[in-house]
């Protein structure tokens, strides 16, 4: 029986790669510019790759904003640079997450799929801080290349490499782990009895001088107490669930020490006040249980939305009942529990790599961001339970798969182009730019890193709110322009500003990037420059 056309096709390595290299292309279209530059800790670390040198004086987040600097050097426009960078970003992520599956599934076709739904998936795109996106590339890669064909000290250096390269992207706990894997990876080389005494020595300082060369530029290898101030901030996120009380920045610190007295480590943080900790622990556990059902929502789901909108949960109900009637679950489930089998060899590394970031969700916060570096463990199980799925031998059932497969590609298409929301604060960013081309301004922000965006023409003045007086500081006629953004509202002194002070002033409030948390006012003989607002 001659074999369709199509399934020559598909199975020819050139096909192959142009369908590859052709999903980062609509990547391009589908993103570029059209995700908000919302104000995050991104920002933070923008700065420090436009400032970046080497080597650092203390420790601290160093190849992410390297790759900034890097890429500065090809852009002069700040806000096509923190495009641009992004967009490498998610596609090393597609590429990485394509060679983890790949590698773990042998499934070319199924690897392509999961990758490209977590790609375009609303949660990927919109992902801020983006910065745990290099360390699950680095993650991703090393995962990749762990060859259980190979001596177990190799596999466990690579790991040790990879874990490390990860605490100069960020989180504390990739150290201790990394130490763990550099112990593992020191015992299989120096007991392995088949290499020799030149060539242990030999590995042994290659490691030894990669580690210093990490240690001397990135201004050490650690950063003790990090792990208490992330927990004392999103402590009073859970707090504020509980008991419905929040509390101004200043304050979280006094009032931490009065639950939990004075911690001096980290593990104090658990022995000062076991039940609040553990309950923080579970209501930590809870949120991220809902954070991975929307990350996974976000790429397989949320395709069916523009079709059946509201309607969308009953026709995905039946969708599955559809496709379920005709599964052979014997042969499913044995080809899922085969699968899970062979994936359990490599799943020492897998843990290597998850741990670091099982103490950061369920201790510190399930931020998104950190929740996404699990991804490598839930799609892999999805793309597992994918290629295990048999259905009974029919023709209508040979079907399937392509029906699958059409529904998908047409919620993509009815998905895109992207949407935009309206206003934006890169519309803001924008706009301020453009302002700045037409005169020189001086400003009165607190918005340190958000001026990175449009900082040419502006002259920046901060304001210490608790010893300056706003409406002294605007009645000199000293400045053009005052901005508020979201943490300025944090500062009683400056609520009351917004709310009375600013009505003894003579400046004109602009309301259109309100709904963002920005406030603006302006002179009113610049209110000219402020028309299309």
């Amino acid at each position: 029986m001659n074999t369709p056309w199509y399934q020559e096709l598909v199975q020819k390595k050139y096909f192959k790669l142009f369908i590859l290299l052709l999903i980062p292309v609509f990547y391009y279209f589908y993103s570029f510019g059209n995700f908000d530059l919302a104000p995050s800790d991104d920002d933070v670390y923008f700065q420090t790759g436009l400032l970046f040198e080497l080597p650092y004086p203390t420790f601290g987040n160093l190849l992410y904003p390297m790759g900034i600097y890097i890429f500065s050097k090809f852009f002069q426009d700040h806000i096509l640079l923190s495009y641009s960078y992004t967009f490498l970003l998610s596609v090393a992520l597609f590429f990485s997450l394509f060679l983890f599956l790949r590698k773990n599934i042998q499934s070319f076709w199924i690897a392509i799929f999961v990758a490209m739904a977590f790609l375009f998936s609303d949660f990927q795109v919109n992902l801020q801080p983006r910065i745990t996106v290099l360390n699950l590339i680095f993650g991703l890669s090393f995962l990749s290349i762990i060859d259980l064909k190979r001596p177990a000290y190799i596999n466990w250096g690579i790991t040790s490499v990879g874990l490390l390269l990860c605490n100069y992207v960020s989180r504390p706990e990739f150290f201790w782990f990394f130490v763990l894997s550099s112990l593992i990876f020191a015992y299989y080389t120096f007991t392995n009895s088949f290499i020799s005494s030149k060539r242990k020595i030999t590995v042994g300082l290659s490691f030894a001088a990669f580690v210093a060369l990490f240690y001397f530029i990135g201004g050490g290898i650690n950063e003790p107490g990090k792990l208490k101030v992330a927990f004392i901030q999103h402590f009073f996120d859970n707090y504020y669930d509980w008991y419905g009380k929040s509390f101004d920045y200043d304050e979280e610190f006094v009032v931490f020490e009065k639950i939990f007295g004075k911690t001096n480590s980290d593990l104090q943080l658990i022995t000062a006040n076991p039940t609040f900790f553990f309950k923080h622990v579970l209501t930590n556990a809870k949120n991220y249980v809902s954070v991975v059902i929307l990350i996974l929502k976000s790429g397989f789901y949320d395709l069916f939305t523009p079709f059946f909108q509201f309607k969308t949960k009953y026709f995905f109900l039946v969708f599955i009942l559809f496709f379920g009637a005709f599964i052979d679950y014997k042969k499913t489930v044995n080809a899922i529990l085969t699968s899970l089998k062979n994936a359990i060899k490599t799943s020492p590394y897998l843990i290597a790599f998850l741990l670091p970031t099982c103490i950061a969700v369920l201790v510190v916060y399930p931020r998104h961001h950190y929740v996404i570096m699990h991804m490598p463990l839930y799609l892999l199980l999805v793309a597992i339970f994918i290629k295990s799925i048999s259905f009974r031998k029919n023709s209508f059932t040979n079907g399937l798969p392509k029906l699958f497969s059409l529904i998908f590609i047409a919620g993509f298409f009815g998905y895109y182009p992207y949407k935009k929301a309206e206003p934006r604060h890169t519309d803001f960013y924008y706009f301020m730019k453009e302002i700045g081309t037409k005169k020189q301004i001086e400003i009165l922000s607190n918005d340190i890193f958000g001026q990175n965006y449009f900082n040419e023409n502006y002259h920046r003045t901060g304001w210490d709110p608790k010893k300056d007086n706003l409406v002294d500081m605007l009645n000199s006629g000293n400045y053009d322009v005052l901005s508020f953004y979201f943490l300025d509202l944090e500062v009683p002194e400056n609520r009351a500003f917004l709310k009375e002070g600013s009505l003894k002033t003579k400046m004109i409030r602009i309301k259109t990037y309100e709904p963002l948390k920005r406030y603006i006012w302006v002179k009113p003989e610049l209110v000219g420059l402020f028309k299309n607002q």
